[in-house]
């Protein structure tokens, strides 16, 4: 009675199954470890060795000009090409390690700060090839093109060439030496000139305005000079041209301002005029005389000031002078209507007594 209650038979049946449980448990987290750590043991396929970092001195880049120094400055201007074109090389140091090589291959890029500016190279990729123990060739040239924007501000653009180069196959990497140049937008003198009303009419003797817009077109701050090129021929002729001023100061770039032309015609005593004056307006920059650019710094205009009409002049003694040549007209014409008339009737009387 004692033994049955010491080790009833569900007892031993609950300890059957909590071993069977732990057993499963157990290989259910070792085996994925093993399995792993088999995997990690015994690879099926070796991985690449990590490539060796070298010194940078081995492979420069150098950029020039036409056979210039390196760091050639150029210039972008209204009659540029917006392109700019710089030759450079990849000289490859002859302390290269070139022991198992077959070949080096060295990635290029350029690189610019300003947004509105694009450099590339072509190729982007110079490849220097190894053959009986020596490499073919030590330098290896590109070119190094710049694409500018269109009317480029006053500035100076710094554009870098940066190379990471690789060997093969022995898995050797490092930097190259960086190339630069500069790029200097210098200031070029342009203009543009308008007017609303380029041509009036009003009667002789009259005085009016011309409104000359000013627009500057350079890539800076720029001064103009503004002249009448006929101005003596119009004064010779009693016309009088008055500028409200001689220069245009401080306009920036795509920016304008007004002149005011006031030009007076001839106060003549005229009976009738249908007539044009023309008047030509020269404008010129004053901040870049003698650059390259100068053509283009230099404009004119026509202005057209068309009479037509009459005028009497305002002056008394001058009305009294055309009053009194007036009265005398008519009493002339006046009395030779009379006498007309009486010789008419005079020569009618004696062919009446004729004829009798």
């Amino acid at each position: 009675m004692s033994k049955a209650i010491i080790n009833p038979p569900g007892i031993k049946k609950g300890c059957r199954i909590f071993l069977i449980f732990f057993i499963v448990l157990t290989i259910t987290y070792t085996l994925p470890t093993t399995t792993t750590a088999s995997a990690e043991s015994n690879p099926s396929s070796p991985p690449d060795p990590p490539k060796q970092t070298v010194q940078r001195n081995l492979v420069t880049i150098e950029i020039y000009e036409e056979g210039q120094d390196a760091n050639k400055i150029a210039k972008v201007g209204p009659g540029d090409l917006r392109s700019i074109t710089f030759n450079g090389n990849v000289l490859l140091s002859s302390d290269f390690p070139g022991k198992n090589l077959e070949q080096v291959f060295v990635t290029l890029r350029a690189s610019i700060e300003d947004d509105d500016w694009s450099a590339m190279v072509t190729p982007p990729v110079v490849v220097f090839p190894y053959q009986d123990n020596n490499f073919v060739s030590h330098e290896e040239s590109f070119i190094l093109m710049i694409l500018a924007p269109f009317r480029a501000p006053v500035s100076e653009h710094s554009i870098t060439v940066t190379g990471e180069w690789m060997s093969s196959p022995a898995n050797l990497a490092g930097q190259a030496e960086e190339g630069h140049v500069k790029v200097t937008v210098l200031p070029f003198p342009d203009l543009l000139l308008n007017s609303m009303d380029s041509l009036i009419e009003t009667s002789p003797g009259s005085s009016l305005d011309f409104i000359l817009e000013v627009r500057n077109r350079g890539n800076d701050v720029d001064d103009f000079m503004i002249e009448i090129i006929n101005e003596d021929s119009l004064n010779r002729g009693g016309w009088s041209i008055e500028l409200e001023s001689s220069t245009v100061e401080d306009v920036p770039s795509w920016g304008y301002k007004n002149v005011t032309i006031r030009v007076h015609s001839p106060q003549r005593f005229t009976i009738w005029k249908n007539q044009i004056q023309e008047i030509i307006v020269r404008v010129t920059s004053l901040s870049l005389p003698g650059t390259d650019y100068e053509g283009f710094g230099t404009k004119e205009y026509p202005l057209f000031y068309y009479e037509r009409g009459v005028y009497f002049p305002p002056e008394p003694t001058i009305c009294s002078i055309i009053g009194i040549i007036v009265f005398i007209i008519i009493i002339v014409w006046y009395r030779r209507n009379r006498y007309n008339k009486w010789k008419k009737e005079t020569g009618e009387e004696i062919e009446e007594e004729t004829d009798d």
